[in-house]
């Protein structure tokens, strides 16, 4: 997931978009709290039950494509023929990781 975060840094920092530029390590930042969120799920590997860690999992990959698309959409060229299609999208990965982050919270909780 290092190597995800930084193969898409380095890909917005290559296509050198002027919105990016003054956003660079703001984004940077952000690209490493979305990697941690992973990371920490992932760590969450039998310590909690499987349907939790699951669900927890497939939620904060969903958030980390979402985000993904979000800077593709943002600063490259890569979605601007599909602009309102993307944000859909996006908006439909976010949802949905947020819910499965959020059940499979309440799905360890219930199992306490």
């Amino acid at each position: 997931f290092v190597l995800y975060g930084l193969s898409l840094l380095a890909f917005l920092n290559q296509t050198a978009h002027p919105a990016f530029l003054p956003m660079k390590i703001p984004v940077a930042v952000y690209a490493i709290v979305i990697m941690f969120m992973v990371v920490t799920a992932i760590g969450r590997f039998e310590r909690v039950n499987q349907k939790s860690f699951s669900l927890v999992l497939v939620g904060a990959l969903l958030f980390m494509f979402s985000d993904t698309f979000i800077a593709l959409n943002k600063f490259t060229y890569i979605l601007e023929n599909q602009a309102y299609a993307a944000r859909i999208f996006i908006m439909l990965m976010y949802v949905l990781g947020q819910y499965l982050i959020v059940k499979g919270l309440l799905e360890q909780e219930a199992e306490n």
